[in-house]
């Protein structure tokens, strides 16, 4: 495949696309807002060094939202060729007529969009890959895993790369386009000795195939975690500080995400309602959003509706400093717009500038926090319980794997009481983030 020949190609024909449908929705009186999204790649899947399945995919979706006398409608589609979509703008007009007005609906303001040049934040990093080389990989993912230990009883491998394009186009005159590439190296393992049998996983993820770890670091790192879970027990039931490590940890800023999104704001649906401009965490943790870092998965210049991204700041000294919105939500509010259609994008915590070790140390006696299962969080009241796997912390030490519990507390318990971040950063997420003390909470075991 000619990479760059390619996603020419498919550049140019989405923008053909887009200015066609705008100047027929142009044609009606109403205004329109389009995104094309195309993906280019493959996935390859083995067992125990034999081929599960190889699977290539190339297609294509469209999303249209059609605006008329603050009037909205919405749409998508695979179906990418003109002659549909031109029945699906008229069917979407028609409709679009019928609904009930709301002052906040309406094309995202001119003076916020990307029209001009975008930054070039070098996403896409195309690499040759042959069907035989991506399977060569997981095959030497897979036997690094085994030659670790002979504990390991079966390992699963599992490797992905896809280009995207991504095209904007509104009434307003913007039509932009940028492609980003992302490349998965996964190895699942299954330890087993005379008295029980754990799974675990790592994986490797990146924008730049170049850039992923290698490939015996993913099958040891695999190997070592579910070697490091057998013969786990459970614990009595008692409130234990507890460390999440790093790579569940970035999990707690999601659901704080979730509840200063500006649609659960309006609608007063968060747990978080009455804390804008109030301190929420310790004093001394921020967390900046930067979108436009070179090379990051979590990096756009521009958002869903095709306005600007720019470095914010969401919580400063410890302080709930903005809501996450777009262009509806920021009306339903009476705010600005913050360019937050479609999601978050790379978030920065700070840390205490300790290592994991010092981190452990200064719990000392408590639980570490590896996986997190279950999605028992409720964000109305942030309320949380999840299922849990670790391991028992005994002066500053690991003990032992620890599992059959589950954790509970209060979100908001839960923010204002971490006591320490350590700077082991979870690189492979947009929630950057170390491993996180909370100086407290509910354990529910024997």
């Amino acid at each position: 495949m000619n990479n760059l020949l390619e996603i020419k190609e498919k550049i140019y024909y989405a923008k053909k696309i887009i200015n066609e449908l705008l100047t027929l929705v142009n044609n009606y009186s109403a205004t329109a807002a389009i995104n094309f999204i195309t993906t280019i790649g493959s996935t390859f899947s083995t067992y125990n060094n034999k081929i599960e399945y190889i699977k290539s995919h190339n297609h294509s979706n469209i999303t249209i939202d059609i605006f008329f006398k603050n009037k909205k409608s919405s749409t998508s589609s695979s179906n990418t060729k003109l002659k549909e979509l031109i029945k699906i703008i008229h069917n979407l007009v028609a409709i679009t007529k019928y609904l009930s007005p709301d002052n906040a609906h309406d094309l995202a303001d001119l003076k916020q969009l990307a029209i001009s040049k975008i930054p070039n934040l070098n996403l896409f990093n195309p690499y040759e890959l042959t069907s035989n080389k991506c399977v060569d990989i997981l095959n030497l993912v897979e036997q690094s895993a085994k030659k670790y230990s002979k504990l390991i009883n079966s390992t699963y491998g599992y490797f992905n790369y896809c280009y995207t394009i991504r095209t904007f186009g509104n009434s307003y005159g913007m039509l932009q386009s940028y492609a980003y590439s992302c490349y998965q190296m996964y190895c699942q393992v299954i330890a087993k000795n005379n008295n029980s049998m754990e799974r675990d996983y790592y994986y490797t993820i990146n924008s730049d195939f170049n850039k992923l770890e290698p490939y015996n670091i993913v099958g040891e790192k695999a190997a070592y975690r579910a070697i490091q879970r057998l013969n786990s027990n459970m614990i009595k039931t008692k409130q234990y500080p507890v460390i999440f490590l790093s790579e569940v940890a970035t999990e707690l800023f999601y659901y704080l995400a979730k509840a200063i999104n500006g649609y659960n704001v309006y609608k007063k649906s968060t747990f978080l309602i009455e804390k804008f401009k109030k301190i929420i965490f310790p004093s001394w943790l921020n967390i900046i959003e930067r979108p436009n870092i070179p090379y990051e998965l979590g990096s756009t210049p521009f958002d869903r509706e095709g306005v600007k991204t720019n470095d914010i700041f969401i919580i400063k000294n410890g302080v709930l400093n903005t809501w996450l919105l777009d262009s509806y939500s920021s009306r339903k509010l009476n705010l600005n717009n913050n360019g937050h259609a479609g999601g978050i994008y790379n978030w920065y915590i700070t840390n205490s500038n300790i290592n994991f070790s010092d981190l452990l140390r200064l719990m000392y006696d408590g639980i570490l926090v590896t996986e997190l299962m279950g999605h028992e969080v409720n964000i109305n009241n942030g309320n949380y319980s999840k299922g849990v796997f670790g391991f028992l912390i005994k002066n500053g030490r690991i003990s032992y794997p620890v599992s059959g519990i589950t954790i509970a507390g209060n979100l908001s318990d839960m923010f204002s009481n971490i006591g320490s971040i350590s700077n082991d950063i979870e690189l492979r997420s947009n929630i950057k983030c170390g491993s996180l003390l909370i100086n407290n909470m509910n354990i529910a075991g024997l």
